[in-house]
């Protein structure tokens, strides 16, 4: 009894050291990315950023760090009172902040679920902008349920993988045209780099049994390639999913009362706010990625971990999986090329 106690407790220790060990050491990249990330010296004056989702949360910490180095920013997102909010957030920070120019912040409208929005926002933002250097797409829910939009798609799928596929195809011509003029051009996409689950090949829009964790899984995976495919077809912009890790935002409160998740929402937003980074530094840290020389679109497509560093793709991720996933994805978007 005594040897197994003691075994068991020098397991436990192993694993203390380990895990102090990775925060230590994923703090100190963090904090090298965030210096970094401090000491950029080039102005973003003249560039316009789209954030899709950046009306709160990791969105608006983004649009922030991009406003503070001078970048002209949309906001996107379904509600006028949080995009009224969110603009006079930014410019007051951007009033603080000593930018060497005043940037412009606007709010755009948007229902990122439904396909016909998607285009018809791209219609609408290309009547008033003729350049687009940053698409960022943040968007996203947190729900149980099953819920179908009327393009027949389970919600939580649209937002967190199919109608970014097709913004970003929406979106491609103008991005193209902006870096033909001798701009760096990127996309990023923040959802879950790298943790993504293994595919069913027979059922890849996950319709015939509803499961949570599968629904997760499988649209994480499809976000990683996602951007593979795009930087294969379009290799001149930079294309990257990023993995945001534990981020202190409002996302909990979306959770519905009469969930079963409701009854740990007061110790989800404790323990969020105790260990996780704040939507501000979760901004520089995707900043980064839209600016640093390690981003580029001359490295191929880009999987960034929650402290601004690389992380490598899972096994699941082939040119197999690739060529079928977006085969379904064009088929379920009705793109046609």
């Amino acid at each position: 009894m005594n040897t197994a106690l003691t075994s068991l407790s020098v397991l436990v220790a192993f694993a203390s050291i380990a895990g102090f060990s990775y925060i230590v050491s994923w703090q100190h990249e963090r904090d090298q990315n965030l210096a970094n990330m401090a000491q950029l010296s080039s102005s973003l004056s003249g560039k316009v950023a789209l954030i899709i989702g950046g009306t709160s949360g990791i969105g608006r910490g983004v649009a922030r760090a991009l406003a503070l180095q001078d970048c002209n920013v949309y906001v996107a997102g379904r509600s006028p009172k949080r995009g009224a909010e969110a603009v006079a957030y930014l410019e007051g920070e951007i009033a603080t902040g000593g930018s060497t120019s005043i940037p412009t912040v606007n709010f755009r409208p948007i229902d990122f679920s439904l396909q016909s929005e998607v285009r018809k926002f791209r219609a609408e933002f290309e009547k008033q902008e003729k350049r687009l250097d940053y698409l960022v797409i943040s968007a996203g829910i947190f729900t149980t349920k099953a819920q179908d939009t009327e393009d027949g798609v389970d919600i939580k799928a649209a937002l967190n993988y199919y109608n970014r596929f097709l913004a970003i195809h929406e979106f491609l011509p103008l991005l193209e045209e902006t870096q033909k003029g001798g701009n760096d051009v990127r996309v990023m996409s923040v959802m879950g780099a790298g943790i993504g689950g293994p595919i069913n090949y027979k059922d890849l829009g996950e319709r015939k049994e509803y499961s949570m964790s599968r629904m997760a899984s499988t649209f994480t995976m499809y976000g990683d390639l996602m951007v593979d495919y795009y930087s294969q077809t379009h290799p001149k912009i930079a294309f990257i999913h990023t993995e945001p890790g534990l981020v202190d935002t409002n996302l909990i409160e979306t959770v519905p009362n009469d969930s079963f998740l409701s009854y740990f929402k007061t110790p989800a937003k404790w323990f969020q706010s105790l260990v996780g980074t704040t939507a501000e530094k979760s901004g520089l840290i995707h900043m980064n990625a839209l600016v640093s020389d390690k981003f580029a679109a001359d490295k191929g497509y880009h999987l960034m971990k929650s402290n601004g560093g690389h992380t490598t793709k899972t096994r699941t991720h082939t040119q197999k999986a690739v060529d079928a996933v977006v085969e379904h994805t064009k088929q379920v978007l009705k793109i046609e090329e």
